[in-house]
């Protein structure tokens, strides 16, 4: 599947943004088409369920299936990377440090679990088959005389959603690409 964005088409009008999702065949045959509104900034599929993330807005995230109805949403303030979990009936949202944390949400009941700690979260992964994160955990300092906020990842957490265990911590040690995990 791929969001691609349309520019609104008269620059001097209220800017109407829409994204085009298109979902490919293992041919790369163009299967189906349909617009969103917004600017997709991210996206996820679950190949269990046939259910889409797409956060085309800064606040929401909106959950779709394969015809592009809508099957919910979560209202959240940010998300720089998506993963579905638990057979695809959980969706985790993460950020880079200093802009956002992690947080799980069960799209059945819309029950929330945040990680009060971790700061980012993301790059991280989610057990397709159980409650288990793998989350970065990084640092954030802002520089009042430049106005800048810098930060790293400092470690990796394992964490269980469902029942707020922190598992464990395993030292951060950057790889040969930046944010592999």
């Amino acid at each position: 599947i791929a969001a691609d964005w349309e520019a609104p088409r008269d620059p001097a009008s209220i800017p109407a943004d829409f994204s085009t999702l298109t979902i490919y065949g293992a041919d790369c045959v163009r299967q189906k088409t349909w617009r969103v509104p917004g600017q997709v900034r991210e996206i996820e599929t679950s190949a269990r369920t046939g259910l889409i993330a797409v956060r085309p807005e800064a606040t929401e995230i909106r959950v779709l299936d394969a015809a592009g109805a809508a099957h919910g949403h979560v209202s959240v303030g940010s998300g720089s990377m998506l993963r579905f979990g638990e057979k695809g009936g959980v969706l985790c949202k993460a950020d880079y440090p200093a802009n956002g944390s992690l947080a799980c949400f069960d799209l059945a009941s819309g029950h929330e679990f945040s990680h009060p700690y971790v700061i980012g979260g993301a790059p991280f992964d989610v057990s397709l088959d159980n409650s288990i994160v793998v989350a970065t955990h990084g640092t954030s300092s802002y520089n009042l005389m430049s106005g800048k906020d810098s930060g790293g990842l400092s470690h990796w957490v394992v964490w269980n959603y469902r029942t707020g265990e922190e598992i464990g911590r395993l030292r951060y040690r950057k790889q040969r690409h930046a944010h592999a995990y």
